[in-house]
């Protein structure tokens, strides 16, 4: 390393020190090999934790690519073992739709049985049943960095109550193309699924129903609300 570098990574140094003000270890050096073989040694140790982290990281992540594969073989075990064509039906809508369950669960609808008895569109139950007039991603919102914000979409009612959405509109995709698929199931079947399902205990719900006006909630966590104002006015008219 020549003496130019040597000045120019010691510059460096020097400029990351003095921007840390705790956990400053002082060590003295009587010329630059010192500095060298010091920087030497800590970079090694770093990238000696890296290499182990990757490896850690390609070992868990093999791991649960087995757990994935042990469950696919379960389920394709259970499955076949299932000789009526009805139960297995049930069997494969257990599995498939168990997040669709608990979506439509947290959404805290009245009444389930226009899910389960009637043939209706994604846009029928998410506009009309639901009540849902619009769709935010919070990312488009200047939201107070002090402020702790889990959720990543809204979904605003007619009464301009709301849902937090853990998820981005990608999952709302997703929960439409399954709302589609299950509402072409009979009746019946679509019935004991979700008497299945409601009797499995649930995971941690991505959506929560919040009791409060979108436009008070906003400017409590320093939001500008002039969108979804709008959208009221547009109700209004």
């Amino acid at each position: 390393m020549t003496s130019l570098k040597l000045l120019s990574l010691f510059s460096n140094l020097l400029i990351f020190l003095r921007h840390r003000t705790k956990g400053n270890s002082i060590n003295t050096f009587n010329k630059f090999e010192d500095i060298e073989l010091a920087l030497k040694k800590q970079w090694s140790g770093l990238f000696q934790r890296l290499l182990n982290e990757n490896r850690l990281k390609q070992i868990e992540t093999k791991r649960i690519d087995s757990l994935t594969n042990q469950f696919e073989d379960l389920k394709t075990a259970i499955l076949t073992s299932i000789t009526n064509t009805n139960e297995r039906d049930v069997a494969k809508g257990v599995v498939k739709f168990r997040q669709l369950h608990e979506f439509i669960i947290s959404l805290r609808i009245p009444s389930l049985s226009v899910i389960l008895e009637e043939n209706i569109s994604w846009e029928y139950f998410f506009h009309k049943i639901v009540g849902i007039i619009d769709t935010i991603d919070v990312d488009e919102f200047p939201i107070n960095r002090g402020k702790i914000i889990r959720m990543r979409t809204i979904l605003i009612k007619d009464d301009l109550t709301f849902y937090e959405l853990r998820q981005g509109r990608e999952y709302l995709d997703d929960m439409s193309l399954d709302f589609e698929a299950f509402i072409h199931l009979p009746s019946e079947t679509r019935k004991i699924i979700f008497d299945a399902l409601a009797e499995m205990p649930h995971s941690m719900m991505n959506v929560r129903y919040r009791r409060e006006n979108i436009n008070q909630y906003m400017n409590r966590y320093s939001v500008d609300s002039n969108s979804i104002e709008s959208t009221e006015e547009n109700q209004d008219k």
